[in-house]
């Protein structure tokens, strides 16, 4: 009967044994775990620094723009049609400071501009004359058949209300000489706005 070598089955060397595994396996696990931490740490910190960078590009975008102001608002065109050199003078006093331009012509001018330039209001005297036959009254009348240009003001100096009720009709606003500045630009705001929509 042959015999065999008997593996040291004493409690010291089983101990031993598991300790030798425990070690191992213990140091594999906690280098792994201390290279996967630092990995995760320095990706944080680019994350981060990225992070910090976007918000100083923003800050010193924002900077900028307050330094610069609001941006200016585009000028509006007024057209006024009238032979009084006065109510070009006055209308261009009364909105000086807003974003408006204001350009004055004859009534006689007043096809040649409106076919070759366009305007956000237009002014007209209601009793000027236009051109043979045709009356600031009857052109105000055309522009607002016409559909292009609702923001149409007739202005016109006569007593009474037959004026101000033939403009109406016609689908314009009225505005009786001599006006205020007031007056002009609660109305001139409600033909720019009238214009927008």
């Amino acid at each position: 009967m042959s015999s065999h070598p008997v593996a040291d089955a004493s409690p010291a060397a089983a101990a031993g044994s598991i300790e030798g595994d425990i070690d191992g396996h213990g140091e594999r696990s906690v280098g792994q775990i201390r290279e996967e931490f630092g990995s995760t740490v320095a990706e944080l910190k680019q994350k981060y620094g990225t992070l910090l960078e976007q918000r100083d590009r923003r800050i010193q975008d924002l900077a900028a723009k307050l330094a610069q102001g609001p941006p200016e608002e585009p000028k509006r065109r007024v057209l006024i049609v009238d032979d009084a050199a006065s109510t070009g003078e006055i209308v261009n006093h009364y909105l000086e400071g807003h974003p408006v331009e204001v350009v004055h012509i004859a009534a006689a001018q007043a096809p040649d501009a409106l076919g070759s330039h366009e305007f956000d209001a237009i002014m007209i005297e209601a009793a000027c004359v236009i051109g043979p036959g045709v009356s600031g009254l009857a052109l105000c009348r055309q522009l607002c058949e016409s559909g292009d240009r609702k923001n149409v003001v007739a202005m016109s100096s006569r007593p009474g209300d037959t004026v101000k009720t033939c403009v109406e009709e016609a689908g314009a606003m009225f505005l009786r000489k001599p006006f205020g500045r007031a007056q002009l630009v609660g109305l001139m705001r409600g033909a720019l706005r009238k214009e927008k929509r």
